[in-house]
């Protein structure tokens, strides 16, 4: 099963902020490299550069946000953002814990690379989160599940 990666409003927001100036440099330079009114340069290789790099960043963009998500299969959990990979199964995951207040998940496994445990935040839509829960439950149904609220108490 598969779930889109939620990157909130403050990431998603940088994403389309940086794809905005990326979209406006490949127009402007594409207006240097035509020479259009007073936009003209003497070096068309710098305009030319610059398009390319742009190109380059708003490619970077489109595969950050329409590949990046969570996919549970035959007990590995695959973590997928744009064109970066990582695998955990699911057996060596101990712990769920869900922050009751915003609707954060952690999950707490065994890392055999530093011979102890580690642990990762899961970003998924908050619909999702029941869903993804019951999903690595019933790959793993020793997994414990623990709720916190981060709250300070009053005093």
């Amino acid at each position: 099963m598969k779930f889109k990666f939620d990157f909130g409003k403050l990431k998603l927001a940088l994403l389309i902020i940086i794809a905005i100036l990326a979209l406006a440099a490949v127009i402007i330079n594409s207006l240097y490299l035509a020479g259009v009114g007073i936009l003209s340069t003497a070096i068309p290789a710098v305009a030319g550069t610059s398009i390319a790099c742009s190109i380059l960043i708003l490619v970077f963009i489109a595969l950050i946000y329409f590949n990046s998500y969570y996919k549970i299969e035959d007990k590995i959990l695959k973590f997928c953002l744009g064109f970066l990979t990582e695998k955990i199964s699911i057996d060596t995951i101990t712990d769920i814990r869900r922050d009751a207040k915003k609707n954060e998940i952690f999950l707490i496994f065994s890392n055999s690379n530093t011979n102890g445990q580690s642990s990762v935040k899961i970003m998924i839509k908050k619909q999702e989160t029941d869903k993804f829960i019951e999903e690595l439950r019933k790959s793993n149904p020793q997994i414990i599940l623990s709720v916190f609220n981060d709250e300070m108490p009053q005093e």
